[in-house]
């Protein structure tokens, strides 16, 4: 009878050992389908970054092709400022791009 009662206290333990991995096995697999979203949430970004860092370079040469032409009409001073601009008008552009794709990954949109 002490016997019994001995592998029942252990079939016990077993018991709750084995729910306690189910319950952890349950969490990690939350964690990595968050992580498989969010992998492929940087996936897009980097795809916009490098796309709009490819914008950036073409248009800096156009920008030196372009800059004699209108030299007479825009100093080196105003021409720099206005490229400048452009590209903290792009960033700002792809981050706030970046937030909304964050936003609707999480559920927050």
């Amino acid at each position: 009878m002490v016997r019994l009662q001995e592998l029942q206290s252990k079939n016990d333990e077993l018991s709750l050992f084995i729910t306690s991995l189910k319950q952890e096995n349950c969490v990690l697999a939350s964690d990595k389908s968050r992580l498989y979203q969010e992998v492929e949430l940087l996936r897009k970004w980097r795809s916009k970054l490098f796309s709009l860092m490819s914008k950036l370079v073409k248009e800096d040469e156009m920008t030196n092709d372009q800059q004699t032409t209108i030299s007479r009409s825009c100093s080196n001073t105003c021409w720099r400022r206005g490229s400048e601009y452009l590209r903290l008008m792009v960033t700002m552009q792809t981050l706030l791009s970046l937030f909304d794709d964050l936003q609707l990954a999480s559920g927050g949109g």
